[in-house]
């Protein structure tokens, strides 16, 4: 693949990042077996939310993580009702998840080849290849393989957007009416993937109006709020909020209390998250650089809005929608993905103008971008996903999978209280009470007045008959009744991404005790040799 060649030669470049990408997929996929005694596990336990609540929707037409009634707790609309649609047509299989994030990570690759070349086709092939590979690694795609989630489709459809956009926004008249509409199916599609992308159809609709091109710009914006709107009504109307209850729950809410607050709520919680990830620092901050080096240069075009978007949007993700908690480098990988292409564009383009300079000098240039790769957040990013998805499939197989699997024998469609819901729900059937309040409105009016104590948890469960609860006590504290009978922990060793490497079997009736502690110890002989069953006396 050395030197400069064709557009021809260089899908050579694409193929072969597509087999490594498959490749390590495979890989890791063979190691997460080993570790989980040969079942496909997902790396955490929210992908296992949308298969529950696709299961319910395709099978009894129900929109819930239980099958008996509507349940706001989905914030990708479109993954799950697409899952549900396969569900539907080729069976209840764990495996479609997985497989439809190696196809949608194929065809990523494939739009980020079209925007390295769109405008430098003479980049050497090895540049195209070490391109492709590093933005697959970094973002990180193996990873989100295993996440089971939207994420890879929401990178992809974001990337798309932004590109288009950032064309139609570079041109100094009339813009095509297949751009204009190709904008429109994108921003229609963005927010039921995630409704975070509500913000970058905003940053192109201002860009628009400043332009005073208000057609395309009340066109983009109707398009992405009708869908959203149209969800919200349905939602209320089960008694439900307008957003799903993960949005609101996991969101930044302003406080204008105190001081750190103000700070906080401009531009103090978006600083604070940018430490926290340097990977998505560093390429802010080479995207601040390149820009200014544009239009220092009097450059004006597609790359320099892409620049531009990329900046503002990461400032208003890490603002506003960006966990502290670490969720497997999932809520900002579409930032990395739109970064990653357009610094590699940008710096493509800037070494396809040096085709005139000796071998040497080329070898040496492009020696020395693999190497601030190399050096950088990126690859740091990229080597602890790789090296922690066997590991974190083998945590939530000893825990979630585990759980799961003990209550579908012992308490199938009984009502449970949990705080993860996802394997338990996928796997064991039950009537969810989701104590963390993802699918629970009851709990998430609580959360969000700000009160929530033991009592409040007691009589929720009081009222919807629950006879056994599985939470994390580090999670809920004080919150935990104290008419709940201890029954026993489960603890797991090299936690990577569970929320607490102990949960704790509660019987909430005391007359659930004996059956309880009978059930675990029948069970117990199941458990992976990883995992410590304690009683408690």
């Amino acid at each position: 693949m050395a030197g400069y060649g064709t557009e021809g030669s260089q899908v050579k470049a694409l193929a072969a990042a597509v087999m490594l990408f498959v490749g390590i997929a495979i890989i890791a996929f063979a190691a997460s077996l080993r570790q989980t005694n040969g079942h496909l596990v997902y790396a955490l336990d929210d992908p296992y939310i949308h298969m529950a609540m696709a299961r319910n929707f395709a099978l009894h037409g129900v929109w819930g993580v239980t099958a008996s009634h509507f349940t706001s707790s989905s914030s990708s609309l479109l993954w799950t009702a697409g899952v549900a649609a396969l569900f539907r047509t080729l069976g209840i299989h764990e495996a479609i998840p997985l497989l439809l994030n190696v196809a949608l990570g194929i065809v990523l690759l494939w739009l980020t080849f079209r925007c390295l070349t769109r405008s430098a086709t003479q980049l050497s092939n090895t540049y195209v290849f070490l391109a492709l590979t590093g933005i697959a690694l970094a973002a990180p795609l193996p990873a989100l393989v295993f996440v089971g989630q939207e994420h890879i489709l929401h990178s992809l459809l974001n990337l798309a957007f932004v590109a288009v956009a950032a064309t139609c926004l570079a041109q100094s008249e009339g813009l095509p009416p297949t751009s204009v509409r190709t904008l429109c199916v994108l921003a229609t599609l963005l927010p039921l993937i995630r409704f975070v992308s509500l913000f970058v159809v905003a940053i192109v609709t201002a860009a628009f109006a400043m332009h005073l091109r208000w057609k395309p710009a009340v066109l983009v914006v109707t398009c992405a709020i009708v869908p959203v709107a149209l969800y919200g009504a349905l939602s209320y109307s089960y008694g439900w909020y307008w957003l799903p209850n993960s949005v609101l729950l996991k969101g930044a809410h302003p406080d204008f209390s105190s001081l750190r607050g103000v700070v906080r709520a401009f531009g103090g919680v978006s600083y604070a998250r940018l430490i926290q990830l340097p990977a998505l620092t560093f390429l802010v901050t080479a995207a601040i650089a390149a820009l200014i080096l544009r239009l220092a240069r009097g450059a004006r075009d597609d790359a320099q809005w892409m620049l531009g978007i990329f900046v503002v949007l990461t400032l208003l993700h890490t603002q506003f929608a960006q966990p502290e908690a670490f969720w497997f480098f999932r809520y900002e990988a579409y930032l990395v993905v739109l970064g990653s292409v357009v610094i590699a564009r940008v710096l493509g383009e800037w070494l396809s103008t040096i085709r005139d300079q000796t071998s040497r000098v080329r070898t040496a240039i492009q020696f020395g971008a693999v190497l601030l790769f190399a050096l950088s957040p990126l690859s740091d990013r990229a080597a602890k996903a790789l090296v922690n998805i066997p590991q974190a499939t083998a945590n939530i197989y000893e825990q979630q999978y585990q759980m799961g699997l003990f209550l579908a024998r012992f308490y199938e469609g009984r009502p449970i209280a949990l705080n993860d819901i996802g394997a338990a729900s996928f796997l064991g059937q039950i009537d969810c009470v989701d104590l963390a309040g993802l699918a629970d409105i009851d709990v998430a009016k609580h959360l969000l007045s700000g009160l929530y104590e033991s009592e409040d948890v007691r009589d929720i469960a009081d009222n919807k008959d629950v006879r056994i609860a599985i939470v994390y006590d580090s999670w809920f504290g004080n919150r935990v009744p104290a008419s709940w009978r201890r029954a026993a922990t489960w603890t797991v060793q090299n936690n990577a991404v569970l929320g607490s490497n102990t949960v704790t079997f509660y019987a909430v009736k005391p007359e659930e005790l004996g059956p309880l502690r009978v059930h675990l110890d029948e069970f117990s002989r199941e458990l992976p040799s990883t995992v410590v069953q304690r009683f408690a006396f």
